[in-house]
């Protein structure tokens, strides 16, 4: 009965989202924070849930940059909505989990050289990239052209309105996101990149 009542829940704050984004409403409270620290505490909710489910056998793991080259955590601070970049991170995590019964999920964090930025800039400005891996069932052919539209969902589940305001939050931060199915094995990976 929990579940069921936090379910109707998040699909009534969908609902909600979605209203505000197509009248332009969208407002974002942003603050400075670090994004390494969202994914972590994200990935160990997440992580505790899924060993509570015995019918999935799944592991979540996190990879971010900074750890695997001993930076700066400092390298990967924001300035965004964090309530807002948690629901995105929260969306891509459930949607990996829905068409994954049993394998592993994979976040990474890393930086990646802004394209848009000038040659004359001297900080040498970088998008900060979350990537979310999957071993599931990979996209269907048929839904890749329009799966960040609002309803395109070829699950039994959800209302197919998470990838959508997912994209628009993202792109309301000046950033992207995309996807693409794995080329190496099953699966997909969804991207986002923030300023």
């Amino acid at each position: 009965m929990k579940k069921r009542k936090r379910w109707q829940q998040r699909r009534t704050e969908d609902i909600l989202d979605v209203t505000n984004i197509e009248s332009q409403s969208l407002h974002l409270n942003n603050e400075i924070f670090e994004l390494s620290d969202i994914i972590s505490n994200i990935v160990r909710d997440f992580s505790i849930q899924i060993n509570c489910d015995d019918s999935k056998r799944l592991k979540i793991n996190y990879e971010d940059e900074a750890a695997r080259e001993e930076l700066k955590k400092t390298s990967f601070i924001v300035n965004a909505d964090k309530a807002r970049i948690s629901q995105v991170i929260i969306h891509l995590l459930e949607n990996a989990i829905k068409f994954t019964r049993e394998g592993s999920i994979t976040i990474s964090l890393k930086r990646e050289e802004n394209s848009s930025s000038s040659s004359s800039d001297k900080h040498g400005q970088t998008n900060k990239v979350v990537s979310v891996k999957d071993s599931g069932s990979g996209i269907d052919s048929d839904i890749m052209p329009t799966l960040f539209d609002k309803f395109a969902s070829k699950s039994y589940q959800g209302t197919g309105l998470g990838l959508f305001i997912s994209k628009k939050i993202i792109e309301a931060h000046g950033g992207k996101i995309w996807t693409e199915n794995n080329r190496d094995q099953k699966g997909a990976t969804f991207y986002f990149s923030l300023p």
